[in-house]
């Protein structure tokens, strides 16, 4: 009798301990199914500038490198400017414009009613969260940050923020005690965030990789301009254009009588003809357009640049380490590139040379002087390649 009991109890233990491995099994086996059905999808949340969305299209071009058959869903406003950024691009599967103006100001009643839009997006865009049970959802700024982030935060998504500029904005400002962290470009953004915060230093998603980088030679010759002048890339971008298109030419008009030069001008989509125009009754060799894809090569002609402070801006500058005069511009609404232009003039200043919109204005010499200095440190056509 006391035989049949051990032998029964034996017995008991071992369909116990096989019943425990085979429950166990089975949860990993629906807990991996779960985690390769989460990373079927990776959202992004973007909008209302370039400075946000291009960033944004790195982030997505990374991530299918590392998984090739991940699905990119991109939130973004449906402005123009958003959807011409993201059109045709074959790293977005599904693009989602949403009808968010900027945040009102000075008007209780309007930020009410805007509140109001925020829920109605977020329990819109919830939709989609369930539907698609992403891995992570991303944002690189702009306001669509508040619905998007609020929605990833109900549907118990991990929630990434980066902020791009050394001060944090609005948007990331709201948002950042649902992220489950936020990357900063800048070091010293961090200490701005609370301490309940959990943001940390990351790189800024450079759109470049280092086969970017050619010699100023090999840039000039795919470019089809001279290989010995002193080469002055001007880079306005979308926005503050106007002030780059008309007082820099005509100060660099004067710079000519010092030593010749050739001119790389991005005009923005409005003044291209007028500045081509200027350059060719000047005389000075100029190569002006309105955008290119192939920036790269731009950067890597020149000697040196004339670029405003967007994030972006300065630190693609600084991927392709070259002596830059930032000029920031200015708005009524936000000092940021000023904010920007200072903290990275402070870290590089062999590198960066920060002046003031409204000082250039009143005194277009301070320009010719430090192109003048920046010169005696850049030879003409000298290349690097990084490794």
């Amino acid at each position: 009798m006391r035989l049949w009991r051990k032998i029964l109890y034996f017995s008991f233990r071992v369909l116990s301990i096989s019943l425990a491995i085979f429950f166990t099994q089975s949860l990993c086996f629906l807990l991996q199914n779960q985690h390769q059905k989460k990373l079927k999808s990776f959202f992004l949340a973007a909008g209302r500038s370039g400075g946000h969305i291009i960033p944004a299209k790195t982030l997505a071009k990374n991530q299918i490198l590392k998984t090739p058959d991940i699905k990119i869903i991109f939130f973004s406003t449906n402005s123009q400017l958003d959807t011409h950024l993201l059109k045709h691009d074959a790293s977005i599967q599904q693009h989602i414009p949403l009808t968010l103006e900027n945040i009102p100001r000075n008007n209780v009643f309007s930020l009410f009613f805007y509140t109001l839009e925020i829920a109605k997006i977020a329990r819109f865009a919830c939709a989609y969260f369930r539907n698609h049970r992403p891995a992570k959802c991303i944002s690189t700024g702009g306001y669509i940050t508040l619905p998007i982030g609020l929605a990833a935060w109900l549907s118990n998504t991990p929630f990434f923020l980066y902020e791009l500029n050394v001060i944090p904005g609005k948007a990331v400002k709201i948002m950042g005690a649902l992220a489950t962290t936020i990357f900063c470009s800048f070091k010293k953004t961090i200490c701005t965030f609370p301490f309940f915060y959990n943001a940390t230093n990351a790189p800024y998603p450079i759109r470049f990789t280092p086969n970017d980088i050619v010699s100023k030679e090999q840039a000039r010759s795919y470019l089809g301009i001279d290989q010995k002048l002193f080469t002055i890339a001007i880079l306005g971008g979308s926005q503050g254009s106007h002030l780059f298109n008309t007082l820099i030419p005509s100060v660099l008009t004067k710079q000519n009588k010092h030593f010749p030069l050739q001119i790389i001008h991005q005009t923005g989509s409005q003044e291209e003809q007028y500045v081509n125009s200027y350059y060719a009754e000047a005389k000075i060799p100029a190569l002006v357009f309105s955008f290119r894809n192939d920036i790269a090569a731009i950067y890597s002609a020149a000697d040196i640049c004339i670029s405003r402070a967007g994030a972006g801006s300065i630190f693609e500058l600084l991927f392709f380490e070259k002596p830059s005069i930032i000029i920031p511009l200015a708005t009524k609404t936000t000092d940021h590139q000023k904010d920007n232009a200072k903290a990275i003039s402070e870290e590089f200043p062999n590198l960066y040379t920060y002046l003031e919109q409204d000082a250039l204005e009143h005194n277009q010499e301070l320009l010719i002087q430090q192109i003048l200095r920046l010169s005696t440190f850049s030879a003409p056509s000298s290349g690097h390649k990084k490794e």
